[in-house]
């Protein structure tokens, strides 16, 4: 097998991973807008159907580009890479006036936004992820995420990651609370705390790799690494089981003293 050859393969495989993960990441957001936001949802076989609409569009513009623009640069790759995103983006929000029963234009506006905060989450965490084990060298990240965008081995790697994460919190979020109809509606002050937390994190794990080799050397940017992921460890072992189980004795309690409100509507309300 030829170098080109096993790089058109891996393309089309990390091309076919992020479109999967798209499409469950649709379908992931209209089940937390019921489950957790209690909005009225219209998840039909059509709704489930329509969400794999994004393969056929990645399917044309491949098509285009490579009829239109079969020796372009990496600025053009890049300028195109975004343009794709664009269209994703547009397709999304029709997607999403097409799953909500009431308020559609409000409620598409809502959940384009959980969709591309999630995305531009899942996606900073896993790349950066692989970046850092990779090397986590300004040089690496700039080859990655420049000069040879969508394509090679470490794009597979974050691709088959990035759908991974997404492929799960959709099985878990379906299974475990929409099929079986436990509803949990997260109040306002938490809606605006998660947001906030997710936007901070959005730039956080980004800042060691994209500071400019001539302002930091290799071990201070591996040093910064370090904080960063020890401050993550603290997060992850210390605040978020004390949340999980406050929030699970909080749910408990509301199971138990709310079952008629429940058996009537269905809906656990929480605060």
């Amino acid at each position: 097998m030829t170098d080109t050859l096993a790089n058109d393969i891996i393309t089309i495989i990390t091309s076919v991973l992020s479109n999967f993960q798209i499409v469950f990441a649709l379908l992931l957001i209209v089940v937390i807008s019921a489950c957790f936001l209690g909005r009225q949802v219209e998840f039909s076989k059509k709704l489930v159907l329509s969400a794999f609409g994004v393969i056929g569009v990645t399917v044309i513009f491949s098509i285009a580009i490579n009829f239109l623009f079969a020796d372009a640069d990496s600025d053009l790759i890049l300028s195109l890479n975004f343009i794709l995103a664009g269209i994703f983006y547009v397709y999304a929000f029709v997607f999403f006036l097409l799953a909500f029963k009431e308020k559609r234009l409000k409620r598409a506006i809502e959940a384009w936004i959980w969709f591309f905060l999630f995305v531009q989450y899942i996606s900073t965490f896993s790349n950066m992820t692989v970046i850092y084990l990779a090397g986590g060298t300004e040089e690496l990240a700039y080859s990655v995420f420049y000069e040879n965008v969508g394509s090679g081995p470490l794009w597979l790697v974050m691709a088959a990651v990035n759908f991974i994460f997404t492929l799960a919190l959709f099985l878990i979020t379906y299974f475990g609370f929409f099929k079986p109809k436990k509803y949990c509606i997260i109040s306002v002050p938490a809606r605006v705390l998660f947001i906030v937390w997710i936007v901070i994190f959005l730039f956080m794990p980004c800042i060691p790799s994209l500071i400019p080799s001539e302002f930091i050397t290799i071990e201070y940017r591996y040093h910064i690494m370090s904080i960063m992921f020890g401050l993550g460890i603290i997060i992850l072992g210390l605040a978020a089981p004390v949340f999980v189980v406050i929030s699970s004795a909080e749910r408990s309690y509301l199971e138990k003293t709310g079952s008629i409100y429940q058996r009537r509507t269905g809906i656990y309300r929480t605060v």
